[in-house]
This record gives C-alpha cells, sequence and structure tokens, in this order.
C-alpha cells in the first residue's frame, strides 16, 4: 500500500468502497488500509478471468484488531458463477485462515492473535 490501492505490476488496480482509510503506522514505515468491518468497507479488484492456467502469489500483510469466535472476515474473494476455475478466497474463520481455491481448500493450523502484524502469502504453481 502506497495510500492506494493502484497496481503496479499487473494492472489490476482496486476501487475503494465505503471510504476505508490509509493510516501511517504499516510495516517498514508504510501505509496500512484500515477496512471496518461494521462499515462494510472494502476494495474490489477487476475479474481475473482464469486463476488455474497461470501461476500466482497472493500476499498482504494484515493486523486484525479483533476476532469474534463464530464469525468469518474476508480477506479477498474473486468468483464467477459459471466457472468453478473462477473461485478463489481467503478468509478468517474461528481465529485461523481458510483458503479456498477451485475444488479444494486449507485451514491454517495456527490460531492468529488480535492486534499482532501477520505477514500471509498463497503461492499457486499451474506446473505442479
Amino acid at each position: 500500500m502506497e495510500n492506494n490501492v493502484t497496481d503496479s505490476i499487473s494492472n489490476l488496480s482496486g476501487t475503494a468502497v465505503n471510504s476505508p482509510t490509509y493510516t501511517s503506522g504499516g510495516v517498514n514505515g508504510g501505509y496500512t488500509l484500515k477496512l471496518v468491518h461494521s462499515s462494510n468497507q472494502y476494495i474490489t479488484i477487476p475479474t481475473y478471468q482464469s486463476f488455474v492456467s497461470t501461476s500466482f502469489t497472493l500476499e498482504m500483510w494484515i493486523y486484525p484488531t479483533t476476532l469474534t469466535s463464530g464469525t468469518s472476515y474476508g480477506l479477498f474473494s474473486q468468483y464467477q458463477a459459471l466457472t468453478q476455475d473462477h473461485n478463489l478466497y481467503l478468509i478468517f474463520s474461528g481465529g485461523n485462515l481458510k483458503m479456498g481455491f477451485w475444488n479444494d481448500d486449507v485451514t491454517s493450523g495456527t490460531t492468529l492473535s488480535a492486534n499482532a502484524w501477520y505477514h500471509i502469502a498463497f503461492v499457486y504453481d499451474n506446473s505442479s
């Protein structure tokens, strides 16, 4: 984050919804994007047409301030109802990260704590 939602690598720049704010204090002095769950704040990006046909990495730093048991919080999702390989999501669920992709999903074995920084990454190699 450089105080905007511009993607300088893949031309998938985002659009902020419901006025999320940027604050200083991010990792290595960068900005953070503060998304308030109760205000339904999020970022949209253009639909990427085929996750399965290309290798990619989904990566972010997160700092959850609240982790309510029994509540899921979305971090990223991309979905098209007509094509199965267009489904990708990353959520908090019960204090754990859950990643779903194509026909499969996985839940992390590490329980996250509130008020701590975490670096998370999902790497997909379409050749293996």
